[in-house]
């Protein structure tokens, strides 16, 4: 089945996909590791917990901004300085050991990620001609961007154990300066940006208001039942860089390689969405929304009795199932309604900045509990979000999205 029509579109997915998938490439070196890494440095549970929330209180404010913005300047000057941002936190994270400066440099990463992460998901977006293929459009990207987690933390826990955890952020560094000169040399020689489907308009002062755009966002039913759910399933968030390399390394002596493995049982799971996409695409995305999310959270509620590896790992690989279904389906049903406006930007960083509120609670909420108990926090992420699905979960299937075929053209 053809899903692109146009080469100029199909052009510029692969581009972005490339680029998304090179980013989530070089996070992911580092990301799974911070943890232990400020465990070497005597950070306790709690400050960890405030660390990483710092993280998700900036994308709060960040995510609407950069999302108006890309919509407004156009998206690839975003991403670029994005890019600039991240290269400057890794500088950041090989130079600086100090708690103070490490938090500044948190800042900055949290600003750069959200700059080309939302952005290129909006770019991908930009180039659905057809509603009613837009998951699994989606879902392709996801499943690339997967494949980069899959393999990446292999690399960053190898270095980490043969070499230290500076010579991974070193590493990291290196392929993120390298990939901003190439991007930015092919688009003063190669690069053709001017193609958009929507004009540029001038900015305004009300541009750089996050609070606006969330409550532009909100005054749609179908975004603020999702915007619950979605605060749910990021509520989850801790669980990949802070519960399990805390159960992994200090509750079980494991290593770590032992991360690595559960990192890339979740890529590996999340490789699969181009194929959720096509279902959620018949099934319709609301509905793929809540089926993802319900058997996420029934499967977070099941590790509370793991107790060994091998049986921890493979309900990982489970959840990560219900997760990549939830997450190609949500993107799809939240970028239908909101290309019909022409505010996808604004409505993807609104959404991100709900979900980084979530993520900010969260994290401090679980450095505080994993300091008094470990497999209990399964208990409380698993019925959160059962409890969201069952308060909101009515509006999701009950949206009949329309679809369209519509042909965006060059102009």
């Amino acid at each position: 089945m053809v899903v692109f029509q146009s080469r100029v579109l199909f052009n510029k997915f692969v581009k972005t996909t490339v680029l998304d998938s090179a980013f989530y490439f070089v996070m992911y070196l580092y990301i799974s590791f911070l943890s232990p890494y400020l465990s070497t440095m005597g950070w306790a549970e709690g400050l960890k917990g405030w660390f990483f929330s710092l993280f998700s209180l900036i994308g709060i404010f960040a995510a609407p901004i950069v999302g108006t913005l890309s919509d407004k300047i156009g998206r690839f000057k975003v991403i670029l300085f994005g890019l600039v941002l991240e290269v400057a936190a890794l500088t950041g994270y090989i130079l600086i050991t100090n708690v103070v400066g490490l938090f500044f440099v948190r800042v900055i990463s949290a600003i750069g990620f959200n700059a080309v992460v939302i952005t290129s998901l909006s770019r991908i977006n930009d180039t659905v001609e057809d509603d009613s293929k837009r998951t699994r459009i989606t879902g392709i990207a996801q499943s690339l961007a997967s494949i980069a987690v899959i393999i990446s933390p292999f690399i960053g826990g190898y270095i980490a154990d043969k070499f230290g955890y500076q010579d991974v952020f070193l590493v990291a560094w290196i392929i993120m300066v390298a990939v901003l000169l190439g991007l930015m040399i092919y688009d003063l020689f190669f690069f053709n940006d001017n193609y958009e489907h929507r004009k540029r308009k001038k900015l305004a002062r009300k541009d750089f208001n996050p609070l606006r755009d969330v409550k532009d966002m909100l005054r749609f039913k179908e975004l603020r039942a999702m915007s619950f759910i979605g605060f749910a399933a990021n509520f989850t968030t801790p669980y990949t860089v802070l519960v399990l390399p805390f159960i992994i390394m200090q509750h079980m002596g494991l290593s770590n390689i032992h991360i690595s493995v559960a990192i890339f049982l979740m890529g590996l799971a999340h490789t699969s969405q181009y194929f959720f996409g096509k279902y959620a695409d018949k099934v319709g995305s609301g509905k793929g929304s809540i089926i993802g999310i319900a058997i996420s959270g029934v499967l977070l509620i099941s590790m509370f009795f793991a107790r060994t590896f091998p049986v921890l790992m493979l309900l990982v690989f489970l959840r990560a199932l219900g997760g990549s279904l939830f997450n190609v389906s949500a993107w799809s049903y939240m970028s239908t309604i909101a290309e019909k406006h022409d505010v996808e930007g604004k409505v993807i960083g609104s959404y991100t900045a709900i979900s980084r509120i979530a993520v900010a609670i969260s994290f401090i909420l679980t450095g505080f509990i994993l300091e008094k108990t470990t497999f209990g926090i399964f208990l409380l992420y698993g019925f959160f979000i059962l409890a969201s699905v069952g308060a909101f979960g009515k509006v999701l299937l009950q949206t009949k999205l329309k679809t369209k075929t519509t042909i965006k053209t060059k102009g």
